[in-house]
């Protein structure tokens, strides 16, 4: 913890993953946000994953588009994924098209999956 309050980014990032793991929601989310805020991008990825599963999914798009524009592709395939739990299908091919174009290749996949599964 005395590196936590030091403000070591990835002493905060690990506090944070691991009190998500825990299911220690308000530590997680206090930890992630920090991380964030001095630098630690990924923690974006992490605080959208966070935000997603306990439903709050405006938090979880803000985060997951931060991410993104931190230069973390696979962001958009979490985004996708939140959009097609949604039922905001169009939203959610929208964003795995969007990560393909950006270097993702499972986005090609999961979007070859996800057309696969609207036809049956």
């Amino acid at each position: 913890m005395i590196a936590a309050k030091s403000n070591d980014i990835n002493a905060l990032f690990n506090l944070g993953n691991i009190y998500k793991q825990q299911g220690r929601f308000e530590q997680s989310e206090s930890y992630l946000i920090k991380a964030s805020e001095l630098g630690e991008s990924e923690a974006y990825l992490s605080l959208g994953e966070l935000y997603r599963e306990s439903d709050s999914f405006e938090k979880a798009i803000t985060c997951y588009l931060k991410a993104f524009e931190s230069g973390h592709s696979i962001a958009l395939l979490s985004l996708g994924y939140l959009y097609q739990e949604q039922g905001q299908l169009d939203q959610a091919v929208d964003c795995f098209l969007k990560a393909a174009e950006n270097g993702n290749n499972d986005a090609l996949f999961d979007l070859g999956l996800f057309i696969a599964n609207k036809e049956n």
